[in-house]
């Protein structure tokens, strides 16, 4: 069942020239860097750092100071002197732009009919600008108003990777509490928006020629999918689905209080720290090893673990959230490393879960992904109901 609609921005709800809005924002880049960071050429500098920052995360920093950490060691200054200054020219030079972007007429008819219809909707555009900037082409594009209608809207402070990295969409999908075939992206372009969704597990509809925006209205009205079903579990969704999921859960305790990490809305409800106490703890002693056991054995009986102790039972009153965080990480990457080392072939080697029934490999690594995306939500849900 389709429960989430992502939607890319630029050249799908707003028009603008790829290329003339590139080499407008790089001279302004430029005129800004001479007059604000005394730099000549600064916009070198900036695409380089840009590069960068869409070649290497780790899930554990924004893209944003990402960005700017590549920047300040281009430079004599400091990110906190980077990520000043490029506030200020997305203040004062970035609206400058607006000129470059057309509104476009069934925009807001779409927007509202997905709305209408009870999708989640996502803004979904490449997260290398701050907030600020999309809301700006947003408003430019008349859809400014809408804006109470996304659930989620990516940018670079509350994203770890960019289009068309894979995990791009896994951490919007783990985000939005949702999994990856219960999504449509629709986009305008195949290399950012429509090939890693469609990789990523998503479905996909592509906005060019004939494939128009009431055609997709009609087709998502009456639930007719055709052409836009995303494909079946396969193993080269995996690793990205647990690269995002790490995304995900970093964006998530950015925005955390200090105060909510031992808080428990409802008595019999784990506090966030207990939440991602039990993340690590699975990861070490079931996610894993589980794995391991049916790739070492001949269909292997996997017997239900243990249940987690309920919040009372859940001592976790020394801990540090993130530093609890960075270790479940630094897990996570080690199963990556083993996922990595799995043959094409051993995939489909067969198990027997005590719940499940017959399953396989394929389907008990996909089951390690779902379980992130569970606690991912139950972490989003409980910091909601704390004060």
């Amino acid at each position: 069942m389709i429960k989430a609609v992502l939607l890319d921005l630029d050249n799908t709800l707003i028009f603008n020239d790829d290329r003339v809005a590139t080499h407008a924002f790089l001279q302004r880049m430029d005129s800004f860097g001479k007059r604000y960071f005394q730099i000549e050429a600064f916009s070198l500098i900036y695409r380089d750092a840009l590069r960068k920052m869409r070649a290497h995360s780790c899930g554990r920093q924004s893209n944003m100071r990402r960005l700017c950490d590549n920047i300040a060691q281009k430079t004599q200054y400091t990110i906190d002197a980077i990520t000043a200054g490029l506030a200020i020219f997305y203040a004062e030079e970035y609206p400058q732009l607006k000129s470059l972007v057309t509104p476009r007429d069934d925009a807001a008819y779409l927007i509202e009919s997905l709305s209408d219809a009870g999708y989640t909707l996502v803004i979904a555009t490449n997260p290398i600008y701050p907030l600020e900037a999309v809301i700006n082409r947003l408003e430019w594009g008349g859809l400014g108003d809408m804006m109470p209608l996304f659930h989620f809207i990516t940018h670079a402070d509350n994203m770890h990777y960019a289009k068309p990295d894979l995990p791009y969409y896994a951490e919007v999908i783990a985000r939005i509490g949702v999994e990856p075939d219960e999504v449509i992206v629709i986009g305008d372009r195949i290399d950012n928006d429509i090939s890693p969704a469609r990789t990523i597990g998503a479905g996909a509809f592509h906005l060019a020629g004939d494939n128009t925006i009431e055609l997709f209205i009609g087709q998502m009205s009456e639930h007719r999918f055709e052409g836009m079903l995303p494909l079946a579990a396969q193993s080269h969704m995996i690793v990205p689905q647990y690269r995002g999921n790490i995304g995900a859960l970093f964006g998530i305790i950015s925005e955390i209080k200090p105060r909510y990490w031992h808080q428990q809305p409802e008595p019999d409800e784990w506090s966030p720290i207990q939440i991602i106490s039990h993340l690590l703890e699975s990861e070490t002693t079931v996610q894993r090893m589980r794995l391991q056991k049916i790739l070492d054995e001949d269909n292997p009986f996997l017997a239900q673990p243990q249940p987690p102790p309920p919040p009372h039972e859940f001592d976790c009153a020394s801990q540090k959230g993130e530093q609890l965080a960075h270790q479940w990480a630094d897990e996570r990457e080690r199963t990556i490393t083993f996922i990595n080392t799995i043959q094409p072939e051993h995939w489909k080697r067969p198990a027997r879960h005590s719940i499940f029934g017959p399953t396989n490999l394929l389907e008990m690594a996909q089951f390690t992904a779902q379980h992130d995306r569970l606690h991912i939500e139950q972490l989003c849900q409980t910091i909601g109901k704390c004060e």
